[in-house]
C-alpha cells in the first residue's frame, strides 16, 4: 500500500470519535469489533491506522512508533486451510515490518518464517508465530495490532483453534496485542460459543458501530473527486446527493461519479441514480447483508429491530437512506422465492443465485447440508451430532443446549420469522425436520 496515496484521500480528523474508541480498547489491551453496513468505510478505518501517519500521531501522540499495525485481508485466504492461515499471517507480519523499514525485526522474523517452511508442519508454524510475537512485543517493545479485514469471508472456515491461537499470542505479548475484526455483525451472533470461547473475554462487548456518514472524510472525498476530474459540482446538487444517499460513503462516491459522468444534471436525482448499475449494486449489497427476517420487517414497515438502528440504517423509526427506501418502493430488491439447494459440485448451499453458505459457520453448514439431503425426514439428535461434530475427537460432551443453539443460529439466517419457523421445525421428543 502506498501510504502517501492513502494519506491524500482522508483528512486527519476522519472518523475521529470512532478512532478514539478504537485506541481506548487498544490501550486497555483488549480487542474489538468494527461493525457497519457494506460501504460505510470499515476497511478505510483500518487502512487509516495502518497507513496514515498523521492520524496515528493524532491518536498515539506518545510512542506512536511502538504501535505496530498488521493488515490481514482474510478475503485472500477464503476456503484455505488453517496451515495456510498461519502462513498468511506470517507473511502479512513480514510485509508490515518491511513497509515500516524495520530491517532488524524484518530479518529476524524472515529467518523464523523460513525455518517454519522447512518443517511444513502446522504446530511448528503456530509455535514460531508465538515466538515471533513474543520477540516483537517483549524484546522490541512493540504493541501489535492485527487488523482483520473482511473477516466475514473467513467465518465459514474459522475454528476454535484460531481464537485459541490469538489468546496465546496475547499471552506471549504480555497484553501488547490486540485484534480488530471488521465484520457486518457481531462475532457472538455469527459464531457458535465454543468457537469463540478461547478469546471471548477480550473481544465480546467491545463493539464499535460505524455511522453511515463521517462528515470530514465525506467532504474531503467530494473535494478530492472534483479536483481529480477538474469539475465543480453545484452546492444544490451536492446537498441533494448527500440527502438521498444519507451520506453513505460508497453510495455517495458512486453517485458523484455518475453525476460527473453525465452530460447534464438530471431533474430527478433519485430516478437518475436508480438507473445506474453502480448505485444499484451498492444498494443490493446492503439489502443482501440483511437476514431474511430483517428484510421482511423492512418490507412491512416494521423498523423496530435494534440492529437496524445500531448500523445507522434506521433512526426514529425511519430509513436513513432515502435512495434505499425509493429502491424498495420501485421493486429493486426482489423477493427470493427460490428453494434452498445443496450444490454437490461446488459444495455450497444456494437459494437461487445467492450463496447462503458464505454466511454459515462449519457447524451450521454441516447441519443445513444434512437437512437438505434428508428433507421431510425427522432427524434425531444423535444423528445431528454425528453429522455436525463428526471430525471432533469426542462428541461425548455435546449437550442438548449446544444443539439447540445451533438450530437457533441457523434459523436466524434462513427463516423470515425465526420465532415462528416454517422451514426448520423441532418435533418434540423426536428431533428436527426441514421442509420447504
Amino acid at each position: 500500500m502506498d501510504a502517501k496515496y492513502f494519506e491524500s484521500l482522508y483528512p486527519v480528523d476522519s472518523w475521529d470519535k470512532d478512532l478514539e474508541k478504537v485506541v481506548g480498547y487498544i490501550k486497555e489491551g483488549n480487542s474489538l469489533q468494527l461493525i457497519g453496513l457494506p460501504g460505510v468505510g470499515r476497511s478505510n478505518v483500518l487502512g487509516l491506522l495502518a497507513y496514515n501517519k498523521a492520524i496515528r500521531l493524532r491518536h498515539f501522540p506518545k510512542n506512536h512508533d511502538l504501535v505496530h499495525f498488521v493488515v490481514i485481508n482474510f478475503a485472500e485466504i477464503k476456503e484455505r486451510s488453517y496451515t495456510d492461515t498461519l502462513k498468511f499471517i506470517f507473511l502479512c507480519l513480514l510485509n508490515s515490518l518491511r513497509e515500516r523499514e524495520l530491517r532488524t525485526e524484518y530479518e529476524k522474523v524472515d529467518t523464523i518464517f523460513k525455518d517454519s517452511l522447512s518443517y511444513a508442519d502446522e504446530l511448528v508454524f503456530a509455535q514460531n508465530l508465538k515466538n515471533t510475537v513474543e520477540y516483537l512485543a517483549i524484546e522490541k517493545k512493540l504493541t501489535l495490532i492485527f487488523l482483520c479485514q473482511n473477516f466475514d469471508d473467513y467465518i465459514p472456515q474459522v475454528s476454535d483453534r484460531f481464537f485459541t491461537l490469538l489468546r496465546s499470542l496475547r499471552d506471549k505479548a504480555k497484553y501488547r496485542f490486540s485484534a480488530i475484526f471488521s465484520v457486518a455483525r457481531s462475532l457472538e451472533e455469527m459464531l457458535e460459543p465454543q468457537i469463540l470461547s478461547g478469546f471471548s473475554d477480550f473481544v465480546i462487548g467491545h463493539t464499535i458501530y460505524l455511522p453511515l456518514v463521517d462528515k470530514p472524510s465525506m467532504e474531503f472525498r467530494i473535494s478530492y473527486l472534483e479536483k481529480l476530474v477538474g469539475e465543480k459540482i453545484s452546492n444544490n446538487v451536492k446537498e441533494d446527493l448527500i440527502r438521498v444517499t444519507g451520506g453513505h460513503m460508497r453510495l455517495l462516491i458512486v453517485s458523484l461519479e455518475a453525476i460527473l459522468g453525465s452530460e447534464k444534471t438530471p431533474n430527478n436525482i433519485s430516478d437518475f441514480l436508480l438507473a445506474q448499475k453502480t448505485v444499484k449494486s451498492v444498494l443490493i449489497s446492503i439489502w443482501q447483508d440483511l437476514n431474511p427476517s430483517e428484510q421482511v420487517a423492512i418490507r412491512n414497515g416494521d423498523l423496530t429491530d435494534p440492529y437496524l438502528s445500531l448500523i445507522g440504517l434506521v433512526k426514529d423509526s425511519k430509513l436513513c437512506l432515502p435512495i434505499f427506501a425509493e429502491g424498495l418502493t420501485q421493486g429493486l430488491f426482489k423477493e427470493n422465492q427460490a428453494k434452498f439447494l445443496y450444490d454437490t459440485q461446488s459444495n455450497t448451499i444456494k437459494r437461487g443465485e445467492v450463496v447462503i453458505s458464505d454466511t454459515l459457520t462449519k457447524g451450521e453448514f454441516r447441519l443445513f447440508r444434512y437437512l437438505l439431503e434428508h428433507q421431510g425426514e425427522v432427524t434425531e439428535r444423535e444423528t445431528i451430532i454425528s453429522a455436525v461434530w463428526k471430525d471432533d475427537k469426542s462428541s461425548a460432551g455435546i449437550t442438548d443446549q449446544a444443539i439447540d443453539q445451533l438450530i437457533f443460529r441457523l434459523r436466524r439466517k434462513i427463516e423470515e420469522d425465526p420465532a415462528n419457523p416454517k422451514l426448520l421445525q423441532v418435533i418434540k421428543g423426536r428431533g428436527v425436520k426441514f421442509s420447504q
